[in-house]
């Protein structure tokens, strides 16, 4: 019983914990892991238009492109209701979790994109939040309240 459920896009630098949010949610969504190969945004879109294909609960899906690139691609190409949701953490945390992941020190670009995700996310008017937030914002159903985000 496919049809067109709406899309939350977990927007975050790598250690925000995007993963992390997904494991939380239970089977309230339909959760779309992104595999770690880099296709482009096309081939992601085309993938996630699959999985709609079947959907019966909304989709939850971690952007590994750029917020404009997907968003066109699923919003403008495709028409479907994306909704991003944006991650921010602090410095410290991201750094801590990069390394424990890792093993290296998290770059610097990752810390600078972060600021560029707070700005995307205010541009969008979309919910901000530390990764424990989101969760529990997506997990309390006042996720519906982006709805009244507007076409964005």
């Amino acid at each position: 019983m496919g049809g067109k459920q709406k899309i939350y896009l977990l927007v975050g630098c790598p250690g925000s914990g995007k993963t992390w949010v997904c494991s939380q949610l239970g089977d309230a969504f339909h959760i779309v892991p992104h595999d770690k190969r880099r296709h482009n945004a096309a081939i992601y879109a085309r993938e996630i238009e699959n999985e709609m294909e079947t959907a019966t609960k909304p989709l939850i899906i971690e952007t590994p492109f750029g917020v404009s690139e997907i968003m066109f691609e699923l919003k403008v190409k495709r028409s479907y209701d994306v909704v991003p949701v944006f991650i921010i953490e602090e410095p410290g945390i991201l750094e801590e979790r990069y390394f424990k992941r890792s093993g290296k020190q998290i770059p610097q670009g990752h810390l600078t994109r972060q600021e560029t995700y707070r700005e995307r996310a205010r541009d969008l008017g979309a919910f901000t939040g530390t990764s424990a937030e989101v969760a529990a914002m997506l997990k309390s159903g006042r996720v519906m309240l982006a709805d009244l985000w507007g076409d964005r």
